[in-house]
């Protein structure tokens, strides 16, 4: 088992209403994510939500279940109570900052990896290799998710200005 932590951090030119409910309402990341493919809401209220993900990465489909808590407008946490196959342990946590230029939107992935797994799973070679790929690939699948938001975000915002 290898625990690894890795982090982006994106801003964003958008108001703030705007960003947090992007991140929130993850319903719709398949619309505007190239890697995540499906949204399953479980359960949601205005703080928790319980829901299934099916994400691609390594030329697969993986679903996953997670558990999502929010101080709105400020943190998103939240826990794979069911992760990839790979992966013993998934927390993170996003992180919501206004700052002159928009919002600064830094996202934390906490993994427990179960290396052999991850090698057989992903027909690795080292445990070296395993670990990387694993840590490599939460780190691009978080910073498209944060691109895609603030793509879509700062072209919504380009179109409404040029309606003016």
């Amino acid at each position: 088992m290898r625990r690894v932590t890795v982090s982006d951090e994106h801003t964003i030119s958008a108001d703030l209403d705007s960003v947090y409910d992007c991140f929130w309402n993850a319903e719709c990341w398949p619309r505007i994510t190239p890697h995540v493919r499906k949204i399953e809401m479980i359960e949601a209220d205005t703080r928790h939500q319980r829901m299934l993900m099916t994400v691609e990465a390594h030329d697969r489909l993986y679903t996953v279940e997670s558990m999502r808590e929010t101080l709105p407008k400020h943190t998103i946490t939240y826990r794979q109570t069911r992760p990839p196959v790979f992966l013993t342990e998934h927390t993170g946590e996003w992180h919501l900052d206004e700052v002159q230029s928009g919002v600064r939107v830094r996202l934390m992935h906490h993994a427990v990896i179960d290396v052999q797994r991850a090698m057989e799973t992903l027909g690795l070679e080292s445990e070296e290799e395993a670990v990387e790929t694993v840590r490599r690939t939460l780190k691009t699948n978080g910073e498209r998710t944060i691109v895609a938001v603030k793509r879509h975000l700062e072209s919504q915002a380009g179109h409404v200005a040029g309606q003016h």
